[in-house]
């Protein structure tokens, strides 16, 4: 009966929470989010609806965390993102790190120096205002594959 009473509770908790992989854009003249990260820069994410609660979530894709691992940095500990000028979009997923599994997916165009300046996190919230609880994800894949 407890494991029952918990694994329910779980599911209503799981339920109330935005998901942002289930959710619906908002009319085009609804405003974009745009926050002040400071000694870095600014960002402008995108605004969605939850499509379970129809809770607006304002989310921020592809946000860098480090610089590129490429070249001389291949293999060593990734380096803090520098300071930017002006307003970053980030209101797309970035590119997902190289992978065994994935570089037959790759085409000849997308292995470009580039390739390796991946070291982003995405951010769902639905105020901007205050201090708010963080839920860290890890997505599985055993080092082999997939992308968060």
């Amino acid at each position: 009966m407890t494991v029952a009473y918990l694994y329910l509770l779980a599911l209503l908790a799981l339920w109330t929470v935005p998901n942002p992989g289930h959710a619906m854009p908002l009319p085009e003249n609804e405003d974009s989010p745009v926050v002040t990260i400071p000694n870095l820069g600014t960002l402008q994410g995108t605004t969605t609806v939850s499509a379970f609660s129809g809770r607006k979530i304002l989310q921020f894709l592809s946000v860098k965390y480090g610089e590129t691992t490429a070249g001389e940095h291949r293999f060593k500990a990734p380096r803090k993102a520098l300071p930017w000028e002006g307003v970053r979009d980030v209101s797309r997923y970035g590119l997902p790190c190289p992978q065994l599994k994935r570089i037959a997916e790759f085409s000849a165009k997308q292995f470009a120096p580039d390739i390796e300046d991946c070291l982003t996190l995405s951010v769902y919230t639905n105020e901007l205002t205050g201090k708010n609880p963080v839920m860290f994800f890890i997505h599985g894949g055993g080092f082999y594959e997939g992308s968060g």
